[in-house]
């Protein structure tokens, strides 16, 4: 793919220049790879080039499973020099993104601290287990484990239950809409504040927007069905007959009926997002079942744009909602 077939999608011009770069040096794009394996490697030498702060302490641990999985590793992250103690009491528990199949906590390291820094307030990034190799749910099981160990921890964490923050982007986005529906089942307290920038939670792809976005680069629709398919353990949806339905909610919850009683949620997506349709009618869902949202829909958006190019005008804008919503969780609780 070259940068000029990439130029047929209406990108903010900054967040292009991004794309461009990233083209340039990858061609094809991150998931041009065939196997799994060979993306993981492309996304891990991609993210190399970005330097870790120090500006923030890291404490590794692993929490055991309570679902006959492996110790969980999870990374703590505080800021060295907070710049208010406001924030002290608070958390925001991180699930990356990466489509099930991608990503951990070295690879999702310097957006876990920029949130540590920008919030003033201690973040729990989760490692949780990958497709195909764990197919659902053992991703959501993982991320269930840590919540409640957070949850039954927060004295030693000097934290306020009342003050946790649910985060995810992407598949991370996916994996908290799916523990707060768990949550919700199983009556569990659910958290302050669900952030789901462009959440993976549809695994059909059977909207206009999974049938635009095939050639961008960053994340479309042959990299999404894939990524289903590794995630689900099966045959996705768009490669099935019609009546193929044997999905849980919690692996995709854009097929949930019953969406009432969630955490109060803040989302997000670009028009230039192969989530974008998913995430529009999902949004209408959860009003109408009287949930609490906060939504935008952002021109010129690519996926995760926002993270190749945070220093964009668009970018710093997306990231300001988010603050507002998480700071504006923190004090409510």
């Amino acid at each position: 793919m070259t940068n000029t077939q990439a130029r047929k999608y209406q990108v903010d011009p900054q967040l292009q220049e991004s794309l461009d770069l990233l083209l340039s040096n990858y061609p094809g794009g991150l998931n041009a790879p065939e196997s799994i394996e060979e993306r993981r490697e492309l996304i891990a030498k991609y993210l190399s080039q970005f330097p870790l702060t120090q500006s923030v302490n890291r404490t590794d641990m692993k929490i055991a499973s309570k679902h006959g999985g492996p110790d969980i590793p999870i990374r703590l992250y505080r800021p060295v020099d907070p710049t208010t103690t406001r924030h002290i009491d608070c958390a925001v528990i991180l699930i990356h993104g990466g489509g099930m199949v991608m990503g951990d906590l070295n690879s999702d390291d310097a957006n876990a601290a920029f949130l540590s820094l920008k919030l003033d307030c201690l973040v729990i990034a989760i490692q949780y287990r990958l497709a195909p190799e764990h197919p659902f749910p053992a991703a959501l099981d993982d991320c269930a484990d840590v919540s409640s160990w957070v949850r039954a921890n927060t004295l030693e964490l000097k934290i306020s239950p009342d003050k946790i923050v649910l985060y995810g982007g992407s598949a991370g986005g996916g994996l908290a809409i799916a523990l707060a529906l768990r949550m919700k089942e199983e009556a569990i307290k659910q958290f302050a504040l669900i952030c789901a920038p462009y959440p993976m939670i549809d695994d059909r792809n059977q909207t206009p927007a999974t049938y635009e976005i095939t050639d961008l680069g960053v994340w479309d629709r042959k990299a999404n069905i894939q990524s289903w398919g590794w995630y689900l353990g099966q045959q996705p949806f768009s490669e099935a007959s019609p009546e193929f339905s044997q999905v849980s909610i919690y692996a995709a919850p854009a097929r949930a009926e019953n969406l009432s009683g969630l955490a109060p949620i803040y989302t997000d997506v670009g028009d230039v997002d192969l989530f974008r349709d998913d995430v529009i009618d999902f949004v209408k869902r959860l009003q109408a079942a009287g949930n609490q949202v906060e939504f935008y829909l952002i021109p010129g958006m690519f996926h995760a744009g926002e993270l190749f190019n945070p220093d964009a005008r668009i970018s710093k804008t997306v990231w300001q909602r988010r603050f507002d919503a998480i700071i504006g969780a923190f004090n409510r609780g």
